[in-house]
């Protein structure tokens, strides 16, 4: 990949989170993570992956067929890495609000600034209707799984008829999607992310949780 392009790219590719251990499959995700944020997905080609990656083309196509079978497994390894994270700050110590506020900073807030960083960020993350909406649903499901046991573990003095910890982490991901979908700037979304922590700590009492020995 050139130096051009690199200086275009706002994450390093040694940064990213492929899955694969492949190292020629790495080598293609890393090219096309590089031409995707510098071009866009549109844009980029088969042969601009392959001429990036230093591979031909058809060595390209032994492993891939198409680009979207490479965007798919970049964004496979992010909504990998996001899951993981969620799950470390929400079954973590500290006070209820503190996690649920922290997760969806690091988890959600801070992949739209990185790719804010993009002239074609906005392309990317609109592919999620489309390209890796099951990996999106996935994510969602995994995160909510993970909210709901912390809201279950957070049992402090709970405001009488709160929603139950099912539904009150679903009150607060749709809030949270729903401000995406109507373009919140980032300090909108930084300031939703402690809205809706001490949403949920008013909601379960705040009882801190020690984290598992």
């Amino acid at each position: 990949m050139s130096t051009n392009l690199h200086s275009r790219c706002i994450t390093p590719v040694h940064d990213l989170p492929i899955l694969t251990e492949d190292p020629k499959r790495r080598r293609i995700i890393e090219a096309a993570a590089g031409h995707f944020l510098a071009y866009g997905f549109g844009r980029t080609t088969m042969d601009d992956i392959a001429r990036a990656a230093e591979m031909s083309r058809p060595a390209v196509y032994l492993h891939f067929k198409n680009k979207t079978e490479i965007f798919r497994e970049l964004a496979a390894g992010f909504a990998a890495r996001m899951v993981a994270e969620a799950e470390r700050i929400l079954s973590g110590g500290g006070k209820l609000d503190e996690r649920v506020t922290r997760m969806f900073e690091l988890c959600f807030v801070a992949l739209k600034e990185e790719m804010a960083g993009s002239p074609h960020g906005a392309e990317l993350l609109d592919m999620k209707d489309t390209v890796t909406a099951d990996l999106i649903a996935t994510v969602r499901g995994r995160v909510a799984a993970a909210l709901v046991k912390a809201l279950e573990a957070a049992d402090g003095d709970r405001t009488p008829a709160a929603p139950t910890p099912q539904a009150l982490a679903d009150i607060l991901l749709d809030a949270f999607d729903g401000a995406k979908m109507r373009g919140a700037t980032l300090a909108e979304l930084r300031s939703l992310a402690g809205d809706l922590g001490r949403l949920a700590g008013t909601l379960r009492g705040m009882a801190p949780v020690a984290a598992p020995a």
